[in-house]
């Protein structure tokens, strides 16, 4: 999961150093992430890992490591599998995301 979220980053170009230097502990904040990649980060995760984040969890710490964010992903996706926040059958696939990711890139 690291290893993906790494690859994520990387592929945005959001940091001012290259990813592979940084420990998974690193303030990703402290080496150029912004808020505006924050919201793209979020979005290129929910897509990948097919979890949506609550906006209750969207708080400056879940972005400040990929420490946190894999333990963040790792707590939505037990929930999923528990069954708190799966899409169900008669919901389209990211219809919800969708809506939700459109409106601040339309911007």
């Amino acid at each position: 999961m690291k290893n993906t979220l790494r690859h994520i980053i990387s592929d945005m170009k959001c940091l001012d150093v290259p990813i592979e230097v940084l420990a998974d502990h690193s303030d990703l904040y402290a080496v150029g992430l912004t808020s505006l990649a924050s919201v793209q980060l979020m979005m290129e995760i929910e897509r990948e890992f097919r979890i949506r984040i609550p906006d209750s969890m969207l708080k400056y710490e879940l972005f400040s490591s990929i420490d946190s964010l894999a333990a963040a992903i790792t707590r939505l996706q037990h929930s999923n599998v528990a069954g708190c926040a799966t899409p169900t059958a008669h919901t389209a696939p990211d219809s919800d995301s969708t809506v939700r990711a459109a409106s601040p890139a339309s911007h």
